[in-house]
């Protein structure tokens, strides 16, 4: 019979990723690392298995987007590559690269009304476009970019190659400009599929950080995390 009183909570929450509100305990060793090597490079790919927490070690109120936060950097909203558009956001128009319309659409919705971009206008703009226009709004900051569960662009419509190649070249064009950072975020069983895009995005192929499997991730700083045995 269980013993649980109204209102206790588990502090293991399982595979749901942790929220902007929710704190992160046991990944004192791999957050410092993340850091660190971001700091240094700008451009970094981490992988990891699906479950690993790669979300929450981003997104944690303690993790990785805070942390940038704290230096003053324009943290943008998490970017999710997906094959599907919002309604009336960019139409049946051929021309229009679906990933990178997604892109948009998700920096978009993390921005007030009164600063968005009016869909037709947005409908039409590269990456280097947008950030352009930010840029010319006259904010200094160097700008972050975190892209979680990168591999959803290898998911869907494998034999789309040209539209693919096309993303990673204006995200190749975006990041040779130092001012923007990038975090790419993905399973690692999707690596390969990312090879033939590497030569497009500079610096990616020595920026890389793999996060082992973990089988617990805990809200209690009293409780550690739980390994797997694999190493």
């Amino acid at each position: 019979m269980s013993t649980a009183k109204p209102g206790d909570q588990n502090p293991f929450v399982g595979p749901i990723p942790f929220g902007e509100t929710d704190l992160i305990y046991g990944r004192e060793q791999e957050l410092p690392r993340l850091f660190d090597l971001f700091v240094a490079q700008r451009i970094v790919l981490f992988y990891a298995p699906s479950g690993a927490g790669k979300t929450s070690l981003i997104e944690a109120k303690n993790g990785l987007r805070s942390l940038m936060s704290g230096l003053e950097f324009t943290v943008w909203p998490t970017i999710s590559v997906k094959h599907t558009t919002d309604a009336g956001a960019s139409g049946s128009d051929e021309a229009v690269n679906r990933y990178v319309s997604s892109v948009l659409q998700s920096l978009e919705r993390g921005r007030a009304e009164n600063l968005r971009v009016p869909p037709d206008e947005l409908q039409s703009m590269s990456l280097a476009d947008y950030f352009a226009r930010q840029d010319a709004a006259g904010d200094e900051r160097l700008d972050v970019l975190i892209f979680d569960q990168l591999e959803q662009i290898f998911a869907i419509d494998p034999i789309d190659q040209e539209s693919k190649f096309a993303f990673f070249a204006q995200i190749g064009d975006l990041l040779r400009n130092r001012r923007h950072w990038a975090l790419f975020s993905m399973r690692e069983d999707y690596i390969a599929s990312l090879d033939p895009y590497l030569r497009l995005i500079p610096t990616l192929p020595g920026g890389r950080f793999s996060s082992p499997p973990q089988m617990e991730v805990s809200r209690s700083p009293t409780m550690q995390l739980t390994r797997s045995s694999r190493t």
